[in-house]
């Protein structure tokens, strides 16, 4: 289904266009629902399947909340998200974000503010990785054995993370828990045009 939304005009009187319409729904809910996107340049394409969801959009100006799960690989993922002001990000503008996903024993949390044109983000991040075989399958390859005392049982990051519009990212603040061992971190990864770089100190 392809939507389409225009503020209304009349050409044919030379009225200038009115103002935006309106648009509001209930509710809408998604079941056995299949989501494919390939990218121009990419081989492979991206496809979630069983998606299960539900929203609803009393403003379309206003905020908005999704929640819902889909298959990747063959691994379930729950989401549930929310902004602030649907009509802005739907345009690609900065609004506030909340989103989290749990795939397995993993999780991920962010709050903060992110938008799409161009690609930006700076929140808080929260990562916990205890189910290292389910993120090796969304993958699509075996992660490797971590040393007891750097993530061996269990792994988890939180702090205030920066996505810039390059593509470069900043970390500051972060906390990172492996095993039984804290570390502190601040640090920036930069993509480069031959090669990632990558900057931090730790303590």
């Amino acid at each position: 289904v392809n939507w389409e939304f225009a503020p209304p005009s009349d050409a044919s009187q030379g009225a200038t266009a009115g103002p935006d319409r309106k648009i509001t729904l209930g509710s809408m809910t998604i079941s056995d629902g299949r989501l494919r996107l390939r990218d121009g340049g990419a081989k492979d394409a991206f496809t979630l399947e069983k998606i299960e969801a539900a929203t609803a959009i009393p403003d379309f100006a206003g905020p908005v909340q999704i929640a819902g799960s889909a298959e990747y690989r063959g691994q379930t993922i729950d989401a549930e998200a929310g902004v602030d002001a649907l009509s802005r990000f739907l345009e690609g503008k900065p609004v506030a974000l909340d989103l989290a996903l749990k795939t397995g024993g993993n999780t991920m949390t962010f709050k903060g503010k992110a938008g799409t044109a161009p690609t930006t983000a700076e929140g808080a991040l929260s990562l916990s990785v205890n189910d290292r075989e389910t993120l090796g399958r969304l993958t699509g390859a075996a992660l490797p054995d971590l040393p007891q005392g750097f993530g061996a049982r269990s792994l988890a990051a939180k702090g205030q993370v920066t996505l810039r519009p390059d593509g470069t990212v900043r970390l500051r603040d972060a906390e990172i828990l492996a095993d039984d061992r804290t570390w502190q971190v601040d640090g920036t990864w930069e993509p480069g045009q031959s090669r990632p770089r990558l900057v931090a100190t730790v303590a």
